[in-house]
């Protein structure tokens, strides 16, 4: 995730200006530019903090812990990020209990593989018991 200005218009007092909350997105052999969230042309933070904040957007989006405690001022704008990310997704999942639709259903006991081949020091059969098999010896 990263924040991004980008040109919106212009008046006769010149061009007017947005901050978007971006994520690059692989399709394919080409990378793609996803808008995720507005954040509007009065974004608060200077240029220099932009990545710390995507980064830390990231962290609650994610549920992860930031590395870093962030400054207080930081960490309520990303909270409110974070919580309006997580809305919009829900939304365009059509709210859906479940979040997004499962991309497949596996019956777990209906599973047939070939058995793996052992490798390694686990190779070589263990001794077994030369009167019943076993592989404990049988004494």
């Amino acid at each position: 995730m990263y924040v991004r200005r980008t040109q919106t218009g212009s008046s006769k007092h010149g061009p007017r200006f947005s901050h978007r909350l971006c994520e690059s997105v692989r399709s394919g052999s080409q990378v793609r530019q996803v808008t995720l969230l507005n954040l509007g042309a009065d974004f608060p933070l200077p240029k220099r903090r932009w990545r710390a904040f995507a980064n830390l957007v990231q962290c609650l989006d994610t549920g992860t812990t930031p590395l870093f405690d962030p400054d207080p001022e930081m960490l309520k704008l990303a909270q409110r990020t974070a919580s309006r990310l997580q809305r919009r997704r829900h939304a365009r999942s059509g709210n859906r209990a479940g979040g997004a639709e499962p991309v497949a259903t596996v019956l777990l006991h209906s599973l047939h593989h070939p058995p793996t081949p052992l490798s390694g020091a686990s190779a070589s059969p263990s001794p077994r018991c030369t009167r019943c098999g076993s592989p404990i010896s049988c004494a």
